[in-house]
C-alpha cells in the first residue's frame, strides 16, 4: 500500500477552470473583432501607406510588455499593424488618428 498523496485534478479541467477558458476566449473574440471591423472600415477611408493606426494599452501596471512594444512602436500602417490580440486577456485597442480619415487614394 503506498502512502503518496493524491494527485490534484487538472485546473483547466475543472469547472472553475472551464468557466476561466470560456471566459478568455469570449473576451478575445468580442475585443480582436471589434478591432478588426475597425481595420476594414478605416481601410477604405485611409491611404494604405499612411501610418494612422495606434495600438493603445490601459496604461497601468498590468500592461504586459509585449502591449507596451506595440504602443512605443506606432503609429503603423494598417498592413504593419501587430496581431491583434496581442495574447489571452488583452485589454488594448487599436485607434485610427481623425486627421486620416478620407485621406484614401
Amino acid at each position: 500500500m503506498s502512502s503518496q498523496t493524491p494527485r490534484k485534478p487538472d485546473y483547466w479541467v475543472t469547472p472553475k477552470g472551464l468557466a476561466a477558458r470560456v471566459d478568455a476566449i469570449a473576451h478575445n473574440f468580442v475585443w480582436g473583432s471589434f478591432n478588426e471591423t475597425l481595420l476594414l472600415a478605416a481601410g477604405s477611408q485611409i491611404a494604405i501607406d499612411q501610418e494612422a493606426y495606434t495600438w493603445d494599452t490601459q496604461g497601468d501596471e498590468k500592461v504586459c510588455d509585449v502591449c507596451d512594444g506595440n504602443e512605443a512602436d506606432g503609429p503603423y500602417t494598417q498592413d504593419m499593424v501587430p496581431d491583434f490580440p496581442g495574447h489571452v486577456n488583452c485589454r488594448c485597442m487599436l485607434s485610427v488618428s481623425p486627421e486620416s480619415i478620407g485621406e484614401a487614394t
